[in-house]
């Protein structure tokens, strides 16, 4: 295996990541704005969906 095979599994893992983490600061940036269009009856109750999200 030449160096190049083996860094492509490693690319599409960083890339999957970056992808991830993209949705997750997505979630910090939209769920405070649009709360009750994801169900949330109360503005507190966004800290609580985000911290169970990271768990």
């Amino acid at each position: 295996m030449n160096r190049s095979e083996a860094e492509k599994p490693v690319i599409l893992i960083a890339l999957i990541t970056a992808v991830c983490l993209l949705g997750d600061t997505m979630l910090y940036i939209v769920l405070p704005i649009y709360w009750e269009s994801f169900g949330l009856t109360a503005l507190w109750q966004v800290g609580v969906f985000c911290l169970l999200i990271d768990l």
